[in-house]
């Protein structure tokens, strides 16, 4: 049986949506409540302190509705963490925790001091909703560029990292500067990376590569 989201109730006897009011949408064993609900929570505790609605709006990734959208394509980077971090202060001061949508990466997970509940992958699916992200290469990529494709084969990249790296590209900060910065500050990794791999004249990579970083 479908389900839709009116208001703060989840009614089961009407479809989840009109579009496509008999797919099959995987739910919580809970009535009257959505996952929904924690964007509508997140929305309800940044209007309480006055946050402007078109920054309230672009936290939750909404379109600013008619002519408004289509000339003002500001995307309010920095007042979204200005106001998210207001917002992580205010949960901080509440005695009672406060349930909310929350994913990783991003620097939400910086910001505010978090912890993620089980119980929820019948919706979000297995390990919290993990995902992997694969490089994907042509066939003959290996064997033509066999030390680039090792290079590829070995980066491996965490949630910690990207959070990080993206809260200084979101503060309208260099992306290169701020992967190099990140870098030269977390710089253990490196040899995982680079083992194995050479420089174009045939020498090792990881000396060169540290040079490069001021290491």
């Amino acid at each position: 049986m479908g389900q839709t989201v009116v208001q703060h109730g989840v009614y089961y006897d009407q479809p989840y949506c009109k579009v496509a009011p008999n797919h099959d949408r995987p739910r919580l064993p809970v009535t009257h409540w959505s996952a929904h609900d924690l964007r509508r929570t997140t929305r309800t505790l940044l209007a309480t302190p006055g946050c402007p609605n078109e920054i309230a709006e672009a936290v939750l990734g909404h379109v600013q509705p008619g002519i408004i959208g289509i000339y003002n394509r500001h995307t309010y980077d920095r007042e979204r963490r200005e106001w998210l971090t207001k917002l992580s202060h205010r949960l901080e001061e509440i005695e009672e925790p406060v349930v909310f949508l929350g994913w990783s990466p991003h620097q939400m997970n910086l910001d505010i001091k978090m912890q993620y509940l089980t119980g929820g992958d019948n919706v979000f699916g297995p390990d919290y909703g993990a995902a992997k992200v694969y490089t994907v290469l042509s066939t003959s990529f290996s064997g033509t560029c066999p030390n680039a494709s090792k290079l590829l084969a070995q980066l491996r990249f965490t949630p910690d990292m990207e959070s990080e790296i993206m809260a200084q590209i979101m503060a309208k900060k260099d992306a290169t500067d701020s992967a190099k910065a990140y870098l030269r500050s977390r710089h253990d990794f490196l040899s995982s990376w680079l083992s194995g791999v050479t420089t174009i004249d045939g020498k090792e990579a990881l000396p060169a590569v540290k040079r490069s970083l001021g290491l």
